[in-house]
């Protein structure tokens, strides 16, 4: 039986194994990190592209070379959580197994749209990928602050919401403390755009 692997973007980057022993390969390269980050967090939930891939993360690379580079990304991410959890779909598209990971951005974005703001905002400890920069990427760095925004956003309003629903059942100091929570979240928000 394959072993779940938990992927969390949130607030720092941790990738959980069972055993833990083969995930520093995946944490410790930021290429082979950047490509797991996106096929986790990236919507629409689905399989990638090779050429998509190759223009977000290796675009300063002819084909040739930027297809070597992603195998060898791949290659890192299959060795360090296992050959099973990068799927392919022919020779052009690669995903992850849905059934052998989780992910903390998948799991917020789930919980949010389901009402279940308590659950959800337990997930959200902070940006996304902070403080990882990839300078030959451009794209993958537009699509990282696309989503680090969206995110927050959302992390706010939910604050927000768990604030009136405390204020309104008399909880004023959990009223108090969510509400605190969406005020800098959304104070951050507004100051990094």
């Amino acid at each position: 039986m394959a072993t779940m692997i938990r992927l969390e973007l949130l607030g720092g980057v941790q990738v959980s194994t069972p055993d833990s022993a083969g995930t520093a390969p995946v944490v410790g390269q930021p290429k082979p990190l950047a490509l797991l980050a996106y096929l986790a967090a990236a919507t629409p939930t689905a399989l990638r592209r090779r050429d998509e891939l190759l223009g977000i993360l290796w675009p300063e690379l002819d084909a040739s070379r930027g297809r070597r580079a992603l195998s060898q990304a791949l290659f890192v991410l299959r060795t360090g959580l296992g050959a099973d959890v990068v799927v392919s779909r022919g020779t052009e598209e690669v995903g992850l197994d849905e059934a052998l990971f989780s992910c903390d951005v998948r799991d917020f974005r789930r919980l949010s749209s389901e009402g279940r703001w308590d659950e959800a905002i337990a997930l959200y400890r902070g940006d996304l990928l902070p403080g990882f920069y990839l300078s030959d990427a451009e794209e993958f760095e537009r699509w990282v602050e696309r989503e680090r925004t969206l995110l927050r956003t959302r992390a706010a309003e939910i604050a927000w919401r768990i604030a009136e629903r405390e204020a309104r059942s008399g909880s004023i100091s959990s009223a108090v403390s969510s509400a605190r929570r969406a005020w800098m979240t959304s104070v951050w928000t507004s100051s990094t755009r």
